[in-house]
């Protein structure tokens, strides 16, 4: 300890009177090849006939069955990280399963030994509301590491590190029973095969965590955090302060995200394989203060807007707020393809107020919805659009014009020191990367003195 430290105190919420239930008491050796399952279970037992907390110490718990926590207000707590839960060889079922209301497990390791992709149960799961995971370290999971299946939990300053191997469906933290009230902060997942965090319900958060290479799934594209609406179900949730980088796969993207009036605020999402924040379905969405940047590794060289957008909503995604984010890319060679992509479809009623675009591919904001209750303004890095001009007029233009038409016709020429002696009209709308919004500088290329023609589909269109 350096001169004057003070020595580091037990978090007051974990901490067990002198009274706990010790497992070594019920016969646990704790030396990794005895199955101490029994030993465990009888100690959880006792707790629940006639009251107190389990107490786990140092060692290494091989578990060759399922441990069930009956009672309310269950505690169980080890002496720390050395106090270890590990699954037998064999052992698929659930491991640890609090079941009672208002438990509490904490100050452990718990070790899924997973990889063969048989498990079919979560390493520790809140199976009773208003319980408690705190403190965990989570290792190997082969399913699940931690799951949630009740109202009002909470899984807070956890670390969870999984295997990793492709195509091995492993998740960290797996809410999506379609509970209200669920709450996951301030852990450290790293390492997962799929999802690191997977929620849905309502009136959730998942608030102060940092996640980074995990979806190792090379098949099956997503988000390392996801939110889910299976059911119509979710709705009312908040993603806020979140730290997550580079996933372990091509396919691998940041958030994922359906639902109902959902707030994602404050959060950093960085260097993706794929997407950095795709909306799948829904409505009532608000992104504010979010840093989204240097997105779609995996697709260098490319056009195609879905796979290397910041922001990135399917078709007929409605009332959204985008308002104050950072869409950048300081890479030498930009990958993130734009800022936010809005498809061709029946979006409506959103708003893109007050963001940063930065060294984007493409264009800062393709905008192919058909709703006519939109707004677009006031965005940095953004070129205002100049007054449309009528069919087959001449415009001088920079290198990196605005231009807005109308009608249906195509406009003649445009001139200036990049487009003397080209003829240019804009691509019809199926090709989807360059809808409205779109950069007609990487959408054609032509000798100089060529000639490029298409059709002009009668949304306004951004060159920049």
């Amino acid at each position: 300890m350096l001169p004057g430290a003070a020595a580091a105190q037990p978090d007051q919420a974990t901490a067990l009177p002198d009274t706990a239930h010790n497992v070594r008491a019920f016969g646990a050796v704790g030396d990794g090849v005895a199955d101490d399952t029994g030993a465990i279970q009888a100690a959880l037992d006792q707790a629940l006939a006639v009251g107190g907390a389990v107490f786990i110490p140092d060692g290494v718990y091989r578990i060759g069955g399922a441990l069930w926590s009956h009672g309310d207000n269950q505690r169980i707590a080890g002496a720390g990280w050395n106090a270890r839960l590990l699954r037998a060889d064999g052992n698929n079922g659930p491991l640890l399963t609090l079941a009672g209301r208002g438990s509490f497990v904490s100050a452990l390791t718990v070790d899924g030994n997973g990889g063969s992709g048989a498990v079919r149960g979560p390493d520790v799961g809140l199976a009773g509301a208003d319980s408690t995971a705190a403190e965990l370290n989570m290792l190997n999971a082969g399913l699940i590491g931690i799951g949630i299946a009740a109202d009002r939990c909470t899984i807070r300053n956890c670390t969870i590190t999984g295997l990793a191997i492709p195509d091995i469906q492993s998740y960290g933290i797996w809410a999506i029973a379609d509970n209200a009230g669920t709450m996951i902060r301030d852990n450290h997942i790293t390492g997962t095969g799929i999802d690191a965090i997977g929620v849905s319900g309502t009136g959730f958060a998942v608030t102060g965590n940092y996640v980074a290479n995990c979806h190792a799934h090379v098949t099956e594209g997503g988000g390392q955090v996801a939110v889910y609406d299976n059911t119509g179900r979710t709705r009312n949730g908040v993603l806020t302060g979140n730290v997550i980088v580079r996933g372990n796969s091509r396919v691998s993207g940041g958030m994922e995200l359906a639902g109902r009036n959902i707030s994602v605020t404050g959060n950093t999402v960085a260097d993706q394989n794929f997407f950095g924040i795709n909306i799948d379905s829904g409505s009532g969405f608000l992104f504010e203060g979010n840093v989204v940047s240097n997105c779609g590794q995996a697709y260098p060289g490319t056009d195609a807007a879905p796979l290397g957008a910041a922001l990135t909503m399917f078709a007929g995604v409605a009332d959204f707020h985008i308002f104050g984010n950072r869409f950048a890319d300081d890479q030498a060679v930009a990958t993130q393809t734009c800022g936010v992509f809005v498809p061709a479809g029946a979006s409506d009623r959103y708003s893109i107020v007050g963001n940063v675009f930065s060294g984007l591919r493409m264009a800062p904001v393709i905008d192919g919805g058909t709703g006519l209750n939109r707004v677009i303004r006031d965005n940095f890095g953004i070129d205002d659009v100049i007054p449309a001009v009528s069919a087959a007029a001449s415009l001088a233009l920079p290198l990196n014009p605005v231009v807005a038409l109308t009608g249906s016709a195509r406009v003649a020429a445009f001139t200036g020191p990049a487009w003397t002696g080209r003829t240019i009209t804009l691509l019809p709308a199926q090709a989807m990367a360059f809808a409205a919004g779109g950069n007609i500088a990487n959408a054609v290329t032509a000798p100089a003195g060529g000639t490029v023609t298409g059709m002009f589909d009668g949304q306004f269109w951004r060159l920049r």
